[in-house]
């Protein structure tokens, strides 16, 4: 190199390259490497060192952000695939949740395989996503190992190919299609870079390899750096003064044993040239570079294959100075300018057959559908701007998966590009999205239980009574007999209540214990009685029962109304566990379909009891969803139909409005668009279907397609009687306030006995204890006291009565009583 080479171009390894960049450095000479074993996150600034070939470290970094893989397996097995590894992990660290990534040093790709392999059978279900980072001949062989294992499921694999031209891959045997790859090719504005060859000027055509791209593309940067530096500087002029440089020196008299001095200003100067050359025609495309001597403003087509699809392009990558592009732009996307064919499957009120005008003529192309998916289809498409036309899919049905992995209905369709998108009652699901690119839902739902209206129940003889739970009926049936018993009491305690009544002087109480019920009756039917209470105790009972009662009749008389207005309905199964314990009833779903799959799949206990019930009864399940529904109508009560909730909704409303919703939902889910995966227009149809979300529009089509197309009346959502019925709990306050009251009037009447004994005993003469044995055992026996001791009468007054006795020394004066007045 000191002798006086001025460029070398070759290929590096990563145990060469430190030693390259040394010597390239300190004898400033310019060095072109084919391959590129430099890992390109480390970004410092190379003057002499270009690396042809691009790095694809950002763009597989930027995949495995798109796909969202959580854990990757990354196999390696050379110096530039373990640099390639290097810098897509630096690049992974700076995504905020990076992946699980386990890295393997590939020595041989058949142990390899089988490693994989057995982790694979392990767990059948789990997808495996391998970054497969291997010299070209071990990926072919690692490739036609799965692709021929018979074993494996193949829809359980996604590689991701780092090269930065696929098709230096042998890919014959992934033309049809049958396993997720996903990989890179480097375009030349617009073209692959083999197309920019003339094959009649070049008869090798045929044996042109990338490689041979990039070692002509070095060679071309090096002719043109030379080209360019002899325009721009003549014959050197630019090194005149320097000692010993000739003015007619040229870059053809450059030797390798020139002066040193001359030659070192020259490399330099070249090199600077390279660096600011802008090759826009190279055969590996536009070549620039940027500080680090890395290619950049180079634009990749992202290529896939999938299960139904050989190799086809999804989307492109452009690496730009100031940082890589999206892989996908979704606001700008250019799409296709083709016609997109939307597979549905008819299903009111989502899609239909229009019917013909009413002149005669009919109507053509996607105006034959009418619905909800066909008005949200004409709504997306003018958003997105594509064209599209609208067709059935063959089999009639959503699609499942078979024994061989394969899929059948819309799902299938899609998988095989035999459509470009889905705009049906679809649900996203987890096995859906392992195959098929959804947007975001366009519709939230979740499975309902459908059963036939029962018929009108006939109110019995004692309907009368449901307006008040029973619980209410008992405790007011003990709050009459409870304050009939207090009114009683305090009525006899208390000395007003007392009266002679008659010639005959007896001592009479009008409140007897009959008297107390007739008279709490009387209150509790709002009609009253002849005999009300005279004392302050017997008068706080009427009080607060007579509040009892307002509430309590009220309350009656408001519920009752609702019973007589309201028709209730009275169903066998009010949930899935009522339907699960039961085997009267039968249920069943759609033969194929997300509700099907969801019980199969179902981990809880109830779901799989219903599923077990269901396969032991095949008759249950049906292939289009009006069928099912007819056997609701005609069933007479006796099927159960788990449909979503709201295609439910819809046919609950159409008549003959036989059918009703029951339960809440058994899950939430929701309806969203469906491409094949990788489509061009998935991110798109996503933006759209936002759009439409935020300024409301899904919500007035829901409103319009289900709702002001009713054909049913509009009935209020009632319980059941028992349901219905006041409870205890909604009136326990009346309860309370009727109990305290009763306690008052209690406490109230002893008040007022003592008082009235203490009055008497002292008008009497009399000691309080005599005067209050005599009070109570009138209050208990109804007459005075007439004994031994002393004789106790009653005088007559107007309204009231007090007593006169004689004490123990008078028994021999003359009898005599003297009235006193109270």
């Amino acid at each position: 190199m000191s002798s006086g080479c001025i460029t070398v171009i070759g290929i590096s390894s990563r145990d060469m390259l430190p030693i390259i960049s040394s010597h390239v450095h300190n004898n400033g000479i310019p060095f072109i490497s084919i391959n590129n074993p430099a890992n390109p996150f480390d970004g410092a600034d190379s003057q002499y060192e270009f690396y042809i070939k691009p790095s694809t470290s950002r763009a597989v970094c930027d995949m495995i952000d798109y796909f969202e893989w959580e854990k990757i397996y990354y196999f390696y097995d050379n110096d530039e695939a373990l640099s390639r590894m290097e810098a897509t992990t630096d690049y992974l660290h700076q995504i905020y949740i990076p992946p699980e990534v386990d890295i393997r040093h590939v020595f041989n790709v058949y142990e390899t395989y089988e490693t994989i392999k057995n982790l694979h059978m392990v767990d059948r279900g789990m997808i495996i996503r391998i970054v497969l980072d291997l010299i070209p001949q071990n990926a072919e062989i690692f490739l036609n190992k799965l692709m021929n294992d018979k074993k494996v499921l193949k829809m359980r694999f996604h590689i991701l190919l780092p090269h930065v031209n696929m098709k230096e891959l042998n890919l014959t045997v992934l033309n049809i299609g049958g396993v997720n790859v996903t990989g890179f090719e480097l375009q030349r504005e617009g073209h692959y870079f083999n197309s920019s060859l003339n094959l009649s000027q070049v008869s090798w055509f045929h044996s042109y390899s990338f490689e041979n791209a990039l070692a002509m593309d070095s060679v071309e940067l090096f002719t043109k750096s030379i080209e360019k530096l002899q325009k721009i500087h003549g014959s050197l002029s630019l090194f005149r003064n320097l000692s010993g440089w000739s003015d007619s020196l040229t870059t053809d008299e450059i030797s390798c044993i020139d002066d040193g001095t001359r030659l070192w200003l020259y490399r330099r100067t070249l090199a600077e040239t390279m660096s600011k050359m802008d090759l826009r025609n190279g055969h590996t495309g536009r070549i620039v570079f940027n500080k680090a001597g890395q290619r950049t403003n180079f634009t990749l087509d992202v290529k896939q294959v999938t299960m139904y699809r050989g190799i086809h392009a999804v989307r492109f990558y452009c690496y730009r100075p100031q940082g890589p592009e999206p892989i996908l732009d979704k606001a700008n996307r250019k799409i296709d300018n083709r016609t997109r064919i939307v597979v549905s499957i008819e299903e009111a009120p989502y899609i239909e057959y229009r019917e013909y005008p009413s002149y005669g003529r009919p109507i053509v192309g996607s105006d034959r559908f009418t619905g909800y998916c066909a008005e949200l289809g004409e709504r997306v498409s003018r958003i997105v701007n594509y064209d599209y036309h609208i067709r059935y899919v063959k089999d009639n049905t959503y699609g499942k998966i078979k024994e061989d992995g394969s899929w059948t209905g819309i799902i299938g369709e899609l998988i095989r590009h035999e459509a470009d998108l889905a705009i049906a009652p679809l649900t996203i699901t987890s096995k859906r999205e392992q195959v098929l690119d959804f947007t975001k839902p366009y519709m939230s739902l979740g499975i309902s239980i459908m059963i036939k209206k029962p018929e009108d129940v006939s109110p019995h003889v004692f309907s009368f009574m449901e307006p008040l739970s029973s619980e209410i009926w008992l405790c007011t049936a003990f709050a009459f007999i409870g304050v009939s018993v207090v009114l009683f009491l305090v009525s006899r305690f208390s000395a007003i209540e007392w009266q002679v009544e008659g010639t005959d002087k007896k001592i009479h109480n009008d409140f007897t214990i009959g008297n107390s019920m007739w008279f709490s009756l009387g209150a509790f039917m709002q009609q009253g009685c002849d005999v009300l209470p005279k004392s302050v105790s017997g008068r706080m009972v009427t009080s607060v029962w007579w509040f009892f009662t307002l509430i309590i009749i009220s309350s009656y008389t408001a519920n009752l109304a609702a019973h007589l207005t309201f028709m209730r309905l009275s169903t066998p199964i009010k949930s899935a566990e009522d339907l699960a314990k039961q085997t009267e009833i039968k249920y069943g779903t759609l033969s194929s379909g997300s509700t099907m799959d969801f019980f199969n799949g179902s981990k809880v206990n109830l779901f799989q009891r219903m599923w077990s019930y269901m396969t032991s009864q095949p008759s249950v399940f049906y292939a289009r969803t009006e069928d099912g529904i007819q056997r609701v109508r005609n069933s007479s009560g006796k099927y159960a139909f788990l449909i979503e909730s709201t295609t439910s909704e819809y046919y609950n409303n159409r008549a003959p409005c036989d059918t009703m919703k029951v339960g809440s939902n058994l899950d939430s889910k929701g309806y969203g668009i469906a491409t094949p995966m990788g489509s061009d227009i998935r991110d798109m149809l996503t933006l759209a279907i936002l759009n439409l979300r935020e300024h409301g529009v899904l919500e007035e089509m829901r409103k319009h397609w289900w709702l002001s197309k009713g054909e049913c009346p509009v009935e209020k959502k009632l319980k059941d009687s028992a349901e219905n019925s006041l409870t205890l709990v909604k009136v326990a306050g009346i309860f309370y306030i009727l109990i305290v009251g009763l306690a008052l009037s209690v406490v109230a009447a002893v008040l007022e006995f003592l008082y009235k004994t203490k009055i008497d005993s002292r008008k009497q003469n009399v000691s309080f204890k005599s005067e209050a044995r005599s009070k109570f055992r009138l209050s208990i026996s109804g007459h005075s006291d007439d004994d031994s001791t002393g004789v106790r009468t009653p005088l007559r007054t107007a309204t009231t009565f007090s007593y006169t006795g004689y004490d123990t020394g008078s028994r021999n004066r003359r009898a005599g009583k003297t009235h006193t007045i109270v």
